[in-house]
């Protein structure tokens, strides 16, 4: 950093940001804006040389030589008005060489107004003017005349050295007129070239100021938030062990502060908290912070829970002892109740013993029962079982019956169709005797023969009228075999019903007999249990008032190490 940003930076050093930045915004604009006053001023100074130039100096030239050429247009007018004459030429030119001179002028007079000529110049010019003005007429007459030779000599003698003197007047004030355009255009050149390098230099040294301001400013806050980037880095990752250098009056120097604080509050806490919680892994919980003020915000969080784990450890290890003088005196208790537990689990041994014989006599006999039941299960099956083949030997005798009935109700229906062939046969019989009878000696035999045939048409018919009784009979019979029969299979069922009821009976009764035993068994399977459990009882009774004992010595050994722990009251 040179000499010129040192002294820039020592006067921003106690500028916050925004006053920083408005500060080197101000200078670079005032910089800008000195440079923009100058383009205007010179500007404004060769528009206004310009304006000169173009209005006066190129008017006055332009008016010059506007004279000049009428001056030379009015000398050309006169000389041809003396050369030709004609009566409509000549008058022409004289009116045109007097409205010349006439135009040239008032050319002079306004060229008088804004020259910068001497005065005396256009007095004795104008002078010359009016001369020439006045004196025309001494030209016009013998013009008009047609007098050359007068015209010739009034030309020579008055108005060519009139002439000669207008025109050295006239160039004189041309070349001043000249004079002061070109000095108007070397002023403005010159004007423009010292604003054109003023602006550059002034462009230079706004580009110098500004880059020095910007490095100036960048080096002062780019330095300031790199270093507090740099510590906020180190912190999140766990070192506090930075210092921070930046100082100022701006934003980033209070942050700066405002870091440097919380790394002194912070690695204050942490010394602290540090502290206390290895006085608790020393066996020591009466411990206070040494500076509870820097415990604000979520330290505050932190410090209440430190408190918290301290009281409750603090607590735990206190109900600890309570609880180790408890079980010191309960194990006591518990070793006089595990003797006395043994003597009542050695009397409990002796009893059981004795239910034991007596349950296994009483399961003998149940043993015993339930076979002689399933005995008779199995003798009411078997009877079972032949009623039923009986039961099914009755109903194939029914199916028998039924199918003998039905057959002879189909012997009846035969009967009845023979009992039809032999009317039938009769009736023919009857026909072939009328025919007979009718055909005389020649039917004779015929009738004969239907005599016959009606005969065995009755015998027919009285056979199969005996038949259909010994039939009626039979039916009848059958029909009371069904009955007797149906009123055997009936009894039969019931029978068989009954017998199924006691087999279900003598089952049931050999199933719940057969329980009973399992049940016994399972009785005197139990108390073997119980028997085993008092013993065990018995032996863990003796291990639990050994256990006790040793349990005694086990919570005096905790109670003499919470005695090493520094408590809270």
């Amino acid at each position: 950093m040179n000499k010129g940003e040192a002294i820039v930076a020592n006067k921003m050093k106690n500028l916050n940001v925004k006053d920083k930045l408005a500060y080197v915004f101000g200078k670079t604009l005032g910089l800008m804006i000195l440079i923009v006053v100058i383009s205007l001023i010179s500007l404004t100074y060769v528009s206004s040389r310009v304006k000169t130039f173009y209005q006066t100096s190129y008017n006055n030239v332009k008016l010059a030589i506007q004279s000049q050429a009428n001056l030379q247009e009015g000398a050309k007018n006169m000389l041809h008005a003396c050369l030709v004459q004609d009566a409509e030429v000549t008058p022409q030119r004289l009116e045109m060489a007097r409205a010349r001179f006439q135009d040239m002028t008032d050319l002079l007079q306004e060229l008088s107004q804004t020259s910068s000529a001497d005065a005396e110049l256009f007095e004795t010019t104008l002078g010359n003017m009016e001369q020439i003005n006045s004196r025309f007429s001494e030209f016009e007459t013998p013009s008009l005349a047609y007098d050359s030779e007068g015209a010739f000599r009034v030309y020579n003698e008055v108005y060519l050295g009139l002439f000669a003197q207008m025109a050295g007047n006239i160039t004189s004030i041309t070349e001043i007129e000249d004079a002061k355009a070109a000095s108007l255009y070397t002023s403005a050149n010159v004007i423009k070239w010292i604003c054109f390098v003023l602006e550059v230099l002034l462009a230079a040294i706004s580009i110098i100021f500004a880059s020095g301001l910007s490095r100036v400013l960048g080096k002062m806050l780019g330095d300031g938030i790199y270093e507090l980037k740099t510590s906020a880095s180190e912190m999140s990752k766990g070192n506090f062990d930075i210092k921070i250098n930046y100082e100022s009056a701006d934003e980033i120097g209070e942050l700066a502060d405002t870091m440097r604080q919380m790394l002194d509050d912070t690695r204050t806490i942490i010394s602290d908290t540090s502290e206390m919680l290895e006085e608790m892994a020393n066996s020591n919980f009466n411990i206070h912070a040494k500076m509870p003020e820097r415990y604000v915000g979520i330290y505050d969080r932190l410090m209440q829970s430190i408190r918290k784990l301290n009281y409750r450890l603090n607590e735990t290890l206190q109900n600890i002892s309570v609880a180790s003088n408890q079980v010191s005196t309960g194990a006591l208790q518990l070793a006089q109740n595990a003797q006395a537990l043994a003597e009542g689990a050695t009397d409990q041994a002796s009893a059981i013993d004795d239910l034991t014989n007596t349950i296994e006599n009483v399961t003998s006999m149940a043993t015993e029962s339930a076979q002689n039941q399933a005995a008779a299960a199995q003798n009411v099956s078997r009877v079972a079982k032949e009623a039923a083949k009986g039961k099914e030997e009755i109903g194939r005798l029914l199916d028998a019956m039924e199918k003998i009935s039905s057959t002879s109700k189909e012997i009846e229906n035969i009967t009845v169709s023979i009992e039809d062939i032999a009317s039938q046969t009769n009736l023919l019989s009857l026909n072939a005797s009328i025919e007979a009878a009718r055909a005389g000696e020649s039917g004779r035999g015929f009738a004969v023969v239907a005599d016959q045939i009606g005969k065995l048409a009755a015998d027919s018919a009285q056979s199969a009228a005996n038949t259909r009784d010994l039939i009626a009979k039979s039916l009848e019979e059958i029909e009371n075999g069904n009955m007797i029969t149906k009123n055997t299979a009936t009894v039969l069922e019931e029978v068989l019903n009954s017998m199924n009821e006691v087999q279900e009976i003598v089952k049931d009764a050999s199933t719940a007999s057969q329980s009973q035993a399992d049940m016994l068994k399972d009785i005197a399977e139990n108390i073997e249990k119980i028997s085993s459990v008092v013993e065990s009882n018995s032996a863990s009774a003796e291990e639990n008032s050994a256990t006790s004992e040793e349990l005694t010595s086990q919570s005096d050994s905790m109670n003499s190490m919470i005695e090493e722990f520094r408590l809270r009251q």
